[in-house]
């Protein structure tokens, strides 16, 4: 079953005749998420008059619900709704939360403006088709690794996950149709379980959603003029027409590290900074913690596998997503540290609790977690300038990350 949903949702905002209308899109899962998210969203604008909703929610059963919340009925849920049903979306959630200008607007006008506002929170979302399908983990020695890596590319399947131990176990995302003629052609020798029904992205979408290697996409915007910059003490120039990305991957460079942000060659040669992971990198990241262990010890700190290095990560098992990204990074970082670096998933009974590890404190100082995803808040619009709002002192990224903690 294909269905169109909100992957990552988004934030669009319309004026009318003084009253401001803030429609906002969010990807859920159960009827209970969304009740919270709501609930959240009347605590943020807690001195709004209205946060009117609707939801389409579920698969062969479709829940669907809306609420007008104080405005004349069918005004402002019904027409939400239909702004839905008109994207063909599932699994999501719009709010549209009113300022009133002190001006009425007539059952017409109100009709309107939900309509817009809702119609500019799903424009600002990104949207995804997801299938229903199967995680196939394959595993093989190192000398069948090359092997597998070919056939998954010729069958065109997407690897999302990889474990590097004793042997190589890769994770794909497969349809019915594809988990059935690999169990019957047993993928050449190589071993393979099904783990379980999941719903997934179509494999182009994946790629270049999940993953993204700097917090500003790297082709979001180029240079207007040639354009000279200070790159580690070196004047550099680049010609008009350079990619954000490039000059990001010149400063990177230039500072001696590894990571690798901007692909010249990538997306047919327009270059692009989506759709690889450049920063996984275990032999640097030992280099880094072997640096750590011996300023540690200079400081009279022994750290050793049976005294390792403690990281807390605070997340919420609710929110599917989250919890999935923690367990990711806890297997990720302990099994290529050799055991110096242990990390506890700490859980949170909400998403309310969650956020005031974090997001909902005044500065970095006050956080109580070692990592954080940076949950709370991102760029609207794909606005150049909010990017920047959301990453300026005491800003909602910057204090997450436990910055500027004075």
């Amino acid at each position: 079953m294909n269905y169109r949903t909100v992957y990552e949702g988004g934030k669009g905002e319309i004026v009318e005749k003084k009253s401001r209308f803030i429609g906002e899109a969010f990807p859920v899962e159960t009827e209970e998420e969304a009740a919270e998210i709501i609930g959240n969203i009347k605590k943020q604008y807690w001195d709004a008059r209205h946060h009117c909703w609707a939801y389409v929610i579920g698969g062969a059963q479709v829940q669907e619900r809306f609420s007008d919340d104080g405005e004349p009925g069918g005004t402002a849920g019904k027409p939400i709704l239909e702004v839905i049903r008109g994207h063909e979306l599932k699994n999501v959630l719009v709010v549209v939360t009113r300022y009133f200008g002190g001006t009425l607007l007539g059952t017409g006008g109100l009709v309107r403006a939900y309509t817009q506002s809702a119609q500019a929170g799903i424009e600002a979302s990104t949207l995804i088709t997801k299938t229903e399908g199967y995680l196939v983990k394959i595993g093989t020695d190192y000398s069948g690794l090359g092997k597998l890596q070919y056939l998954l590319a010729q069958r065109g399947l997407q690897t999302v996950d990889a474990d590097y131990g004793e042997a190589v176990t890769l994770s794909a995302l497969v349809s019915e149709e594809e988990e059935k003629a690999l169990a019957s052609e047993r993928l050449c020798g190589l071993s393979f379980v099904i783990s379980g029904t999941f719903a997934r992205h179509s494999r182009d979408e994946l790629k270049e959603l999940s993953l993204r290697n700097t917090w500003v996409p790297g082709n979001f915007v180029t240079l207007n003029a040639d354009t000279t910059v200070d790159i580690s003490g070196t004047a550099t120039t680049f010609p008009a027409g350079t990619y954000y990305g490039e000059i990001v991957q010149a400063q990177i460079t230039a500072d001696g590290y590894p990571m690798k942000v901007w692909d010249p060659a990538a997306a047919d040669g327009l270059g692009s900074g989506d759709g690889y992971d450049g920063w996984y990198n275990p032999t640097a990241a030992k280099e880094y913690l072997a640096k750590a262990v011996e300023e540690l010890a200079a400081q009279g700190m022994e750290i050793t596998k049976e005294n390792p290095i403690q990281i807390d990560y605070y997340t919420c098992s609710i929110v599917e997503t989250w919890n999935n990204q923690a367990n990711v990074y806890k297997q990720v970082i302990e099994s290529n540290l050799d055991g110096l670096v242990q990390v506890n998933i700490v859980d949170t009974p909400d998403t309310t609790s969650y956020q005031n590890t974090s997001y909902f404190n005044d500065t970095g100082a006050d956080n109580c977690t070692d990592v954080n995803i940076g949950s709370g808040w991102s760029a609207d619009y794909a606005d150049p300038a909010s990017y920047l709002d959301i990453m300026q002192r005491y800003a909602y990224l910057t204090k997450n990350f436990g910055l500027w903690g004075e």
